[in-house]
Protein backbone atom coordinates (compact mmCIF):
# COMPACT_ATOMS: atom_id res chain seq x y z
CA UNK A 1 0.00 0.00 0.00
CA UNK A 2 0.79 3.28 -0.78
CA UNK A 3 2.18 5.38 2.15
CA UNK A 4 0.50 8.84 2.72
CA UNK A 5 2.66 11.68 3.51
CA UNK A 6 0.55 13.77 5.83
CA UNK A 7 -2.70 13.57 8.13
CA UNK A 8 -4.52 15.94 5.79
CA UNK A 9 -3.67 13.61 2.43
CA UNK A 10 -4.90 10.50 4.75
CA UNK A 11 -8.09 12.66 5.21
CA UNK A 12 -8.70 13.07 2.14
CA UNK A 13 -8.38 9.95 0.91
CA UNK A 14 -10.56 8.50 3.55
CA UNK A 15 -13.35 11.35 2.49
CA UNK A 16 -12.87 9.81 -1.21
CA UNK A 17 -13.35 6.69 0.14
CA UNK A 18 -16.72 7.43 1.71
CA UNK A 19 -17.62 9.30 -2.17
CA UNK A 20 -16.97 6.08 -3.83
CA UNK A 21 -18.62 3.91 -1.42
CA UNK A 22 -22.19 6.25 -1.52
CA UNK A 23 -22.03 6.28 -5.11
CA UNK A 24 -21.70 2.48 -5.48
CA UNK A 25 -24.16 2.25 -3.16
CA UNK A 26 -26.60 4.74 -5.02
CA UNK A 27 -25.84 2.40 -8.67
CA UNK A 28 -26.73 -0.80 -6.78
CA UNK A 29 -29.83 0.76 -5.74
CA UNK A 30 -30.64 2.05 -9.47
CA UNK A 31 -30.01 -1.36 -10.78
CA UNK A 32 -32.56 -3.04 -8.40
CA UNK A 33 -35.34 -0.25 -9.05
CA UNK A 34 -34.31 -0.99 -12.89
CA UNK A 35 -34.87 -4.79 -12.65
CA UNK A 36 -37.99 -4.20 -10.58
CA UNK A 37 -39.22 -1.76 -12.81
CA UNK A 38 -38.33 -4.71 -15.84
CA UNK A 39 -39.83 -7.18 -13.44
CA UNK A 40 -43.04 -5.49 -13.25
CA UNK A 41 -43.41 -5.08 -16.88
CA UNK A 42 -42.81 -8.73 -17.54
CA UNK A 43 -45.39 -9.64 -15.51
CA UNK A 44 -47.86 -6.80 -17.27
CA UNK A 45 -46.89 -8.16 -20.70
CA UNK A 46 -47.25 -12.11 -19.88
CA UNK A 47 -50.83 -11.03 -18.08
CA UNK A 48 -51.45 -9.14 -21.55
CA UNK A 49 -50.21 -12.27 -23.74
CA UNK A 50 -52.79 -14.29 -21.60
CA UNK A 51 -55.60 -12.60 -21.80
CA UNK A 52 -55.48 -12.69 -25.63
CA UNK A 53 -54.76 -16.25 -25.31
CA UNK A 54 -58.13 -16.26 -23.47
CA UNK A 55 -60.24 -15.46 -25.91
CA UNK A 56 -62.01 -18.02 -27.81
CA UNK A 57 -63.79 -17.09 -31.00
CA UNK A 58 -66.69 -18.76 -32.29
CA UNK A 59 -68.72 -18.89 -35.14
CA UNK A 60 -73.10 -18.22 -35.16
CA UNK A 61 -75.15 -18.02 -38.19
CA UNK A 62 -76.69 -15.26 -38.16
CA UNK A 63 -78.46 -15.57 -41.72
CA UNK A 64 -79.45 -18.57 -44.71
CA UNK A 65 -79.55 -18.23 -47.75
CA UNK A 66 -81.42 -20.58 -49.61
CA UNK A 67 -81.62 -20.44 -53.55
CA UNK A 68 -84.11 -22.74 -55.69
CA UNK A 69 -84.65 -22.92 -59.57
CA UNK A 70 -86.93 -25.04 -61.28
CA UNK A 71 -88.49 -25.17 -64.79
CA UNK A 72 -90.06 -21.99 -65.86
CA UNK A 73 -93.34 -23.74 -67.63
CA UNK A 74 -95.78 -25.54 -65.73
CA UNK A 75 -97.38 -28.45 -67.40
CA UNK A 76 -96.28 -27.61 -70.84
CA UNK A 77 -97.54 -23.86 -70.59
CA UNK A 78 -95.93 -20.54 -70.01
CA UNK A 79 -95.85 -18.85 -66.03
CA UNK A 80 -98.54 -16.33 -65.91
CA UNK A 81 -98.17 -14.24 -63.08
CA UNK A 82 -97.51 -16.94 -60.88
CA UNK A 83 -94.48 -16.80 -58.33
CA UNK A 84 -91.47 -17.37 -60.72
CA UNK A 85 -89.96 -21.25 -59.94
CA UNK A 86 -86.29 -19.62 -60.07
CA UNK A 87 -86.53 -17.11 -56.40
CA UNK A 88 -84.23 -17.07 -53.72
CA UNK A 89 -85.12 -16.84 -50.07
CA UNK A 90 -83.33 -14.99 -46.87
CA UNK A 91 -84.20 -15.77 -43.14
CA UNK A 92 -82.65 -14.14 -40.09
CA UNK A 93 -81.80 -17.00 -37.38
CA UNK A 94 -82.80 -16.02 -33.92
CA UNK A 95 -80.21 -17.87 -32.10
CA UNK A 96 -77.37 -20.44 -32.50
CA UNK A 97 -78.94 -23.30 -34.38
CA UNK A 98 -82.52 -22.30 -35.10
CA UNK A 99 -83.53 -22.88 -38.54
CA UNK A 100 -85.73 -20.73 -40.26
CA UNK A 101 -89.36 -21.54 -40.94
Amino acid sequence: MRQVASLQDKLDLRRRERELDRSRTEKRRQLYDMQDRIDAERDRLLSAAEAVLAVKAHLEPVFLVAWTMGSSKTNGQADSGQVPTDHWRMAHLGGLGRRPR
